[in-house]
């Protein structure tokens, strides 16, 4: 009987300590909790939208905002929620159907010249394993809206 103990006690202590550290994926604590710890320690106030993301206007720009199927012209920058930046571009045009989910939903939250944050569970982005970003990662982009 002791062994058994000794052996759950191990595998009990195991478990806890491969829980703790920054080491964890966002899908361990939740996308949910993952981005809002983020908007916490930024002190940004983010609004969710019914698709699980979160946008954080600095900015709001001019009042006509573009559509889901707009031409828009952007800068931008992406990271994971420990800053590390994995993309960025500036003066990048594109049509927003042919974007991440959720830059299609995000984007169309700023006017011309508005700026702001846009953070992305990977089911609006690339999935929760892709080969273009960390797997099972938020995704955050700072985003300015040059025109559309």
């Amino acid at each position: 009987m002791k062994a058994i103990e000794l052996l759950l006690l191990f595998l009990i202590v195991g478990l806890a300590s491969s829980c703790g550290g920054n080491d964890l994926y966002d899908s361990e604590i939740g996308y949910d909790k993952a981005m809002n710890n983020y908007m916490d320690s930024k002190g940004w106030v983010g609004v969710s939208t019914v698709d699980g993301m979160y946008y954080v206007i600095d900015e709001p720009g001019s009042s006509e905002k573009p559509t889901s199927t707009s031409n828009v012209t952007v800068n931008y920058k992406g990271y994971y929620t420990d800053d590390v930046e994995f993309d960025s571009g500036n003066n990048i045009s594109f049509n927003l159907q042919g974007v991440i989910e959720g830059w299609t939903i995000g984007i169309p939250k700023f006017g011309e010249g508005g700026s702001g944050h846009l953070l992305i569970p990977p089911h609006l982005a690339y999935g929760e394993e892709n080969s273009r970003t960390r797997d099972r990662s938020v995704l955050i982009f700072d985003i300015e809206l040059v025109g559309f």
